[in-house]
Order: structure tokens, then sequence, then C-alpha cells
């Protein structure tokens, strides 16, 4: 149960933010993510929408495979999705 204030509401700390931030997620999902682009021929800052669709949606499936497995669950639940109906081809964000 999280600490109160004064008014009995809840107050929530740092902590968890600092102690997320610190656990080394960010750093595998940032590295899945520059692998996918070295892997893909994809500069980000020159990439096409459907290229940033794509390789967003790709880093999104690699990670929670890496995280399901350094976790011990399954991973035939896992899906990739993403959605190029609202992208029109060529096009640059």
């Amino acid at each position: 149960m999280p600490a109160t204030n004064y008014k009995g509401e809840p107050v929530y700390s740092d902590v968890k933010w600092y102690c997320e931030r610190c656990s080394g997620e960010p750093d595998i999902f940032y590295g899945i993510f520059f692998d996918m682009c070295r892997e893909f021929n994809v500069q980000w800052s020159k990439a096409t929408s459907y290229e940033k669709l794509f390789i967003e949606a790709i880093t999104r499936f690699k990670y929670a495979q890496n995280h399901a497995e350094r976790m011990g669950l399954p991973t035939d639940d896992i899906k990739l999705e993403f959605n190029l109906d609202n992208v029109t081809p060529g096009s640059s964000v």
C-alpha cells in the first residue's frame, strides 16, 4: 500500500521510476532497436513511414520475445503486430 499524505491521498515516490530506469530494460530495448536498424539497413533519420513502422513493430516483437525468455515465460503467444493501412507508400514522416 502506498504512503499517504495528510489528506489520505496516495503519495508515489520517484523510487519506482528510478528502479525501473536502472533495471537495464531501456538498454535492452534500444539495443534491439539499433540491431534491427542495422539488420534491415535502416537509417532512422532518413527512414520512410513504412520503414519506421516496421522497425518499431519488429523491435517491440523482439523485445517481448527477449523479455519472455529472460522471465522463463512461453513465447508462443507473442505476435508481430503492425498496421500499414494509414501509411502512404514511400512517404516520410
